[in-house]
């Protein structure tokens, strides 16, 4: 699988649209998308790959495609944006998101729509984000900066 392109991910009514290179011919990339719904597994597209069956030779476009298909098949829209604090770090995503005063995180590899996070629960969104990178690098990287890829 090609890797997801998480930092041009979008935020779209409770899913997270991720574009990917799903080919390249005379140079030029042809583009398709994943999803991940907020709803996890509940989600009707919930680690979907091309659901609508279109793709484009333009990043944003594919993102396009993946929008109005979601618009068709999808009446949940969500109260909250789930994915608002969502962030790549050496390729990888990680979400962050709160309920109650707790804090919680999902971690993606760059070529998987699993969720490989172990259940780990934070009083606040700096203490998540500073141990999911502590830990990251201590197991994986040299230390860098989480950059952030919500609008």
């Amino acid at each position: 699988m090609p890797r997801f392109i998480y930092e041009k991910s979008v935020s779209y009514r409770g899913y997270l649209i991720i574009p990917f290179v799903l080919a390249r011919f005379e140079q030029q990339s042809v583009f398709s998308y994943g999803l991940l719904s907020q709803l996890g597994d509940r989600g009707d597209h919930h680690r979907a790959l091309n659901p609508a069956a279109l793709c484009s030779d333009r990043l944003e476009e594919a993102v396009l495609i993946a929008k109005n298909h979601l618009q068709r098949v999808s009446g949940y829209e969500g109260k909250f944006d789930y994915f608002k604090y969502r962030y790549t770090y050496h390729q990888h995503l990680f979400v962050i998101h709160g309920d109650g005063g707790r804090w919680y995180y999902d971690h993606y590899l760059p070529d998987s729509l699993t969720n490989v996070a172990a259940p780990k629960m934070f009083a606040s969104h700096s203490h998540c984000t500073t141990w999911v990178k502590q830990e990251f690098d201590r197991h994986q990287y040299p230390s860098a900066d989480l950059r952030c890829t919500y609008e």
